[in-house]
């Protein structure tokens, strides 16, 4: 029969023992390995976010210096300034603004320049905001909206250029009589001088949000399930998602006021699906 002798209180207790610190340290483990597996997550996204924003301004830096190139043209500047004249006339009409001889002749100047840099569309802004020449004419000398667009250019009329991101034309432009088709547009924007030095108008050249912005971050996508993409103030995505339903950026934390951060806790993003993410606000492209 069974020896009972071996199963006295203390070895009963040791064994007990034993497999308390066997569960102890199997939790310990899993713990210390899941921690890893985080920071190394975070690491690899922070390596990544950084890279895509180091992409992302020397890409901006590229296209300013074009733009500022273009409206410094002794050409581009005398057109500008002749239709900035016209647009000062008292009583001015729109037909004489925006069909006259001196819109033609802004496009005459531009469209060679504009070629040379992917043959963009581009507005010419007045500082009180109206639209002195546009390639969509029902546009024409309406104003870009006072609450969000104007002020954005206020740093182009005090002489400096900017990228401004991308903007559906129902938030840019005050009341239009129809609206374009097509993707939202980024803006490279550049001040046009006038005779004395003074800027007399923006330059903007457009930047579509499925171009070469959405390339960029497309391009590093991680795996084939990972996202890079670009999100506005409010959180809704500015440059294409992979997937049809993601639409804005649902990261806990993330939003206005949030300059940085990430979430290493899965959570569901706005098209029901587990994931991590890590963001980045850039005060400078006016974008995460």
């Amino acid at each position: 029969r069974r020896d009972t002798r071996w199963f006295t209180p203390s070895r009963i207790a040791l064994v007990l023992l034993a497999a308390v610190l066997l569960c102890g340290l199997g939790y310990w483990t899993y713990h210390a390995v899941e921690d890893s597996l985080r920071e190394l997550r975070a690491a690899t996204m922070k390596s990544l976010l950084d890279a895509q924003v180091n992409a992302l301004r020397v890409w901006s830096r590229e296209e300013i210096g074009d733009a500022e190139r273009i409206a410094r043209e002794p050409a581009v500047r005398d057109a500008v300034a002749r239709l900035v004249a016209v647009a000062s006339r008292p009583g001015v009409t729109r037909d004489a603004l925006c069909s006259g001889p001196a819109r033609a002749r802004v496009e005459e100047v531009l469209r060679p320049l504009l070629r040379e840099v992917g043959d963009s569309t581009f507005n010419v802004t007045a500082p009180d905001g109206r639209l002195l020449a546009t390639r969509y004419p029902e546009y024409c000398g309406l104003r870009v909206t006072g609450d969000r667009f104007r002020p954005l250019l206020e740093p182009v009329f005090r002489g400096e250029s900017r990228f401004i991101r991308p903007f559906r034309d129902a938030e840019r432009v005050e009341s239009p009589p129809r609206l374009r088709e097509g993707p939202a547009f980024g803006w490279i924007a550049a001040p046009v001088h006038g005779a004395g030095g003074q800027v007399v108008a923006a330059l903007g050249i457009a930047e579509p949000a499925d171009g070469v912005l959405s390339a960029i971050l497309a391009a590093a996508r991680p795996g084939e399930t990972g996202e890079l993409f670009a999100f506005d103030e409010s959180n809704a995505l500015l440059t294409r998602s992979r997937y049809d339903g993601n639409t804005r950026f649902a990261a806990p934390g993330a939003g206005r006021g949030a300059r940085e951060g990430s979430a290493l806790e899965p959570y569901r993003n706005g098209r029901g699906a587990e994931v991590v993410s890590a963001w980045r606000w850039l005060d400078d492209l006016g974008l995460g």
